[in-house]
């Protein structure tokens, strides 16, 4: 079982996966941690479960609880739109993804280190 600590870690780790790191992986890169990582690390480490355990134990405030959950409503709403779209760079222009990864940007420039 994981600490708290390496949960916050790997917490910290997906949102920099989705941030405008994301941008700067060759397109096998990009497709991989869109489409692998992202989609299992979003629904564990920004499920409402992991993100009470977080404002509970006073690693997040409320509002970066609240963006969490935009952020990770925002890629599962569009996952099945990045799968289905074969040009990386459509979803890489895309309105949604970049909202996504300045939503990222954002979240972690909030949290405490």
């Amino acid at each position: 079982m994981l600490t708290i600590d390496e949960r916050y870690e790997i917490f910290k780790n997906t949102l920099c996966k989705c941030s405008s790191k994301l941008l700067n992986k060759n397109n096998e890169e990009f497709k991989y941690l869109l489409f692998e990582d992202l989609a299992v690390e979003i629904n564990s480490f920004l499920h409402d479960t992991a993100l009470d355990t977080f404002i509970e134990e006073g690693y997040i405030d409320e509002s970066i609880y609240n963006k969490c959950i935009e952020l990770r409503d925002l890629y599962l709403n569009e996952e099945e739109n990045y799968m289905s779209l074969s040009d990386v760079n459509k979803i890489r222009e895309s309105t949604k993804f970049n909202k996504m990864i300045k939503l990222a940007d954002e979240i972690l420039t909030m949290l405490y280190v």
